[in-house]
């Protein structure tokens, strides 16, 4: 179990000196009053995002108000502002695990933990074979401490036989046990790696997601203020989505956004939902950064003013890998 409190202080702790103390001061109150983990993770990302922006575009202002109309404004997570005037608006998104991969993740965790207890001198690896079906299997098989200690008491006994390196175990269809080595420790030890658990990018692309939203919240004040507008997104791994998982959905031809020349290609489908005025896509994943860019040239990102922002934003494009 989390403390909450002891996170807090460390996320507040990862708060760099690029961000100007006012909006440091009103992160840390947003984050002192935080009752739920998952929002101070979310808080976490906008702290990422903020030394990001801070560091490529210049000062940029947490929950900045802007007037979306006679009686009513927004606050974007983060503003660019020039000489007065609004120049680019990010909003960040944390994708956090479902419920259901919560569960998974917190079933596992424990099974390791148990796991390293035992007084066998063996390192062992895990691979968890996630596969839609058997990812609901494993759950359901074991989301009871009744279940989970029987699977958990027939892999003790298994591994105090010592077996030979290189000996696997399949464990109710959701995952394999190897023996990798014998070690000079008196317990196991293990790692473990994340098999094909299907990437839920519905959660990122589906049409009822924030992306098409928030953009269609925000299009008038882009309108109005002739301003640049970014979605942020921060891919949490227990979340299984990577930024690979984006890239055949999201990528194009680059070499149209690097020259402003209007090639002639066909933009993936992901744009088809999505409105012009969103310029595009920051994502964090493994603490890298990428943007993918919106290939339609309406957009202000392709304008000739806005040259300079177009110069800080190549280094961070996506690159097919």
């Amino acid at each position: 179990m989390i403390d909450l409190g002891k996170y807090k202080e460390r996320i507040v702790g990862t708060i760099d000196d690029s961000i100007s103390s006012a909006c440091q001061q009103r992160i840390i109150r947003e984050i002192s009053n935080a009752k739920e983990l998952m929002q101070v993770k979310s808080y976490s990302s906008e702290i990422k995002y903020g030394t990001f922006l801070n560091q490529t575009f210049g000062t940029v202002q947490y929950d900045y108000k802007v007037n979306s109309n006679e009686s009513k404004f927004q606050t974007p997570d983060w503003s660019l502002i020039k000489n007065g005037d609004l120049k680019a608006i990010f909003e960040v998104k944390r994708i956090n695990p479902s419920d259901e991969e919560t569960k998974a993740g917190l079933i596992m965790g424990k099974f390791i933990e148990e796991l390293r207890k035992l007084k066998v001198s063996l390192h062992v690896s895990i691979h968890i074979r996630y596969f839609n079906k058997s990812r609901a299997k494993f759950i359901d098989n074991y989301w009871n401490m009744e279940n989970f200690s029987v699977m958990l008491e027939d892999v003790s006994s298994w591994l105090k036989t010592k077996p030979v390196v290189g000996t696997k175990r399949e464990v109710g269809g959701c995952f394999d046990i190897e023996i990798s080595k014998v070690t000079e420790t008196t317990h196991i030890t293990t790692t473990s790696s994340l098999g094909g658990m299907t990437p839920n990018k519905h959660k990122v692309l589906g049409e009822n997601y924030d992306v098409i939203k928030k953009t269609e919240k925000y299009k008038p004040i882009v309108h109005r203020e002739k301003c640049l507008f970014f979605i942020c997104l921060d891919l949490d791994f227990s979340g299984w989505v990577d930024v690979e998982d984006l890239s055949c959905e999201m990528l194009y031809s680059t070499a149209a956004f690097s020259d402003g020349s209007n090639f002639n290609f066909i933009p993936p489908k992901f744009w088809d939902n999505v409105v012009y005025e969103l310029s595009g896509i920051f994502v964090i994943s493994r603490n890298k950064h990428y943007v993918f860019v919106n290939p339609d040239q309406r957009n202000l990102l392709y304008k000739k003013e806005q040259k300079e922002f177009r110069e800080k934003l190549m280094p961070f494009l996506y690159q097919k890998r």
